[in-house]
């Protein structure tokens, strides 16, 4: 009886961590870490339409460029600057790093689900300097 025992707790235990393994509404997420305006695009389409919840990791420098984030999932997005080269260590000073839109237009736009006074499940740090008016725009 005994072994029985151990045999049915084990396959619950398989099936338990199978579930979780091929559920697609649990995500463990990306982290990205870009160097360049067109990686830093790159990271946000693909973070926009991955499903996961992501981190995307600027390393220090100057990003020129008019940067657009349009999900249509709820999902976490965090923005973080001010990285070195491999990402692996942030400097927090805002001077690091920087976006600027070269006053075309934004920065950067996010358009998620939601409204504009909840503007959804993502986080800009405050590492980053924003140059352009407005700096995030927030669309809906």
């Amino acid at each position: 009886m005994k072994s029985r025992g151990v045999f049915v707790k084990r396959t619950l235990l398989f099936v338990s961590a199978l579930s979780l393994l091929l559920n697609p509404s649990s995500s463990f997420g990306a982290t990205f870490c870009v160097s360049n305006s067109t990686e830093f695009q790159s990271a946000l389409t693909t973070a926009a339409s991955n499903g996961e919840d992501d981190t995307i990791r600027i390393i220090q420098g100057t990003y020129n460029g008019n940067f657009t984030y349009a999900s249509t999932n709820a999902r976490r997005l965090v923005v973080e600057g001010g990285y070195n080269s491999n990402c692996t260590s942030q400097i927090i000073d805002p001077k690091n790093t920087i976006l600027d839109g070269e006053d075309a237009d934004h920065v950067l736009a996010i358009a998620t689900p939601g409204n504009r006074e909840s503007p959804g499940p993502w986080c800009l740090s405050p590492v980053i300097t924003l140059l352009s008016r407005p700096g995030v725009e927030v669309l809906r």
